[in-house]
């Protein structure tokens, strides 16, 4: 019982001295404090202000209410100055305009079946050199060593061989592919 009454007593003087070194947050605490219960006592004895009573809405009040959702919309026609700038004339996020991919087939022995058909199946549309390069060919992310698929009369499987900074070297069988990025000035 002792121990419990020491242990209490050590308590409140380890408060004591806190709130003694710390004289002006205890002081804005007591002051929070009596703020708080000023405001709930007003509360309890009920000295806020008066509540609003509600009047009960008429039925004219109500129709002319309907009257106003029902107001007709309409649309009027812009007119179109010219040499203004209020229609978009391209997509910015497309890179159709900007770039053109060209393919060539750099191999000899293009006797090969179905070459032209993947020269023509593949779209070079942007290359990142980055630590490893990439490029983005008919809208994957590809880089060196992975393998596209072209879809034409059949399933053609390309192999990507080496990324520059201008062009993507692809073999397909025992031809080698080169996608061009050539940048087209703006017109």
């Amino acid at each position: 019982m002792e121990t419990n009454n020491s242990k209490t007593s050590s308590s409140l003087n380890r408060l004591k001295a806190y709130l003694a070194a710390e004289k002006k947050k205890t002081a804005l605490a007591a002051a929070l404090i009596i703020f708080m219960i000023f405001l709930w006592i007003r509360v309890f004895n009920s000295k806020g202000p008066n509540a609003v009573k509600a009047n009960p809405v008429t039925q004219q009040a109500n129709a002319n209410i309907n009257n106003e959702k029902e107001n007709k919309i309409e649309f009027i026609k812009l007119p179109r100055v010219e040499g203004r700038h209020d229609v978009l004339a391209r997509d910015f996020f497309r890179m159709d305009g900007q770039f053109s991919g060209g393919a060539r087939v750099v191999s000899t022995d293009s006797s090969t079946n179905g070459v032209r058909e993947v020269a023509e199946g593949l779209r070079l549309d942007a290359i990142s050199m980055g630590t490893q390069p990439e490029a983005f060919i008919n809208d994957r992310l590809v880089k060196v060593g992975d393998v596209i698929t072209v879809e034409g009369s059949k399933l053609y499987q390309c192999k990507v061989v080496s990324i520059s900074e201008s062009s993507v070297i692809l073999k397909f069988e025992e031809t080698e592919i080169e996608l061009k990025l050539i940048r087209q000035s703006a017109d």
